[in-house]
């Protein structure tokens, strides 16, 4: 992690659920045509996590910076060799990070990359969000629970892993401390193309409040990784990890696009 990092932050607009929009909101991030939401921008400061001067965790913040290093180089692999080469280094991390006694991982996306690419495709999400549900993310956690935790009682969190695949130039992720996110800034989202493979699947468009508390990490390197939580099922837990891409203005005019990974995971917690 050492790289420059000597500024508090950056003043920025990012896009947030309007309101008194009560239409339900429809995210396609393959389709782009059969997205129906309605966004508003607002002035936002991105602390820089670097020089917060305090160290951020899941149990606090529901969301931390960590140096990961990964063995796997090319990220443009196939299907086959990402979930057997890299969803066990995810999963060591969470299980690291959690003491959760089991975790699973499912629904990557690469983004960025030619245009006429899969990962090209898949552009940064421009607006405020929480990936799933609770409701969504038991779903996923009962299909891809391990055999020794079917028809058991246990504690899941969906967490996510985020990864650039090339030092971030342009469009980097911002996460809002968990901590300081209410339950009415939370607005319904139906998920189109959801990687969560289930019939109905749905996460949380989030609305802006001046009590939440937004960072991002500057100049991040493919050996460093945003980790998130975005659902506790147990109600007290940090959670709400809500993310968006942000037009940089430190970005040089030919800052090329950002490449990155990220990975959904569902951490066991047997009672």
């Amino acid at each position: 992690m050492d790289v420059p990092h000597p500024h508090p932050g950056v003043k920025v607009t990012m896009n947030f659920n309007d309101r008194a929009f009560v239409e339900e909101s429809v995210m396609d991030d393959v389709h782009r045509e059969n997205i129906r939401m309605h966004l508003v921008p607002e002035e936002v400061f991105l602390n820089n996590m670097r020089t917060a001067g305090h160290a951020f965790t899941l149990e606090r913040n529901a969301m931390t910076l960590v140096s990961a290093p990964s063995k796997l180089t090319d990220f443009s692999s196939t299907q086959q060799v990402i979930e057997q080469d890299y969803y066990p280094e995810c999963a060591e991390l969470v299980k690291t990070l959690t003491g959760a006694d089991h975790v699973s991982c499912f629904g990557f996306a690469v983004r960025g990359g030619g245009d006429d690419s899969p990962a090209g495709k898949r552009k940064p999400v421009m607006n405020a969000h929480v990936d799933y549900t609770v409701e969504t993310a038991r779903a996923v956690a009962e299909r891809i629970a391990p055999d020794h935790l079917r028809g058991r009682s246990y504690r899941f969190k969906a967490i996510n892993v985020w990864r650039p695949i090339a030092p971030v130039e342009r469009n980097p992720l911002a996460i809002v401390d968990g901590s300081t996110v209410a339950r009415d800034d939370l607005f319904l989202c139906r998920i189109n193309s959801s990687r969560a493979e289930t019939a109905h699947s749905y996460g949380w468009n989030l609305a802006y409040n001046t009590a939440q508390q937004w960072y991002y990490a500057p100049d991040m390197q493919p050996d460093e990784a945003l980790v998130f939580t975005l659902i506790d099922s147990d109600p007290s837990g940090a959670q709400w990890g809500g993310h968006t891409s942000f037009d940089d203005p430190s970005s040089a005019p030919d800052a090329k696009p950002r490449r990155s990974i990220e990975v959904r995971t569902i951490a066991y917690f047997a009672d």
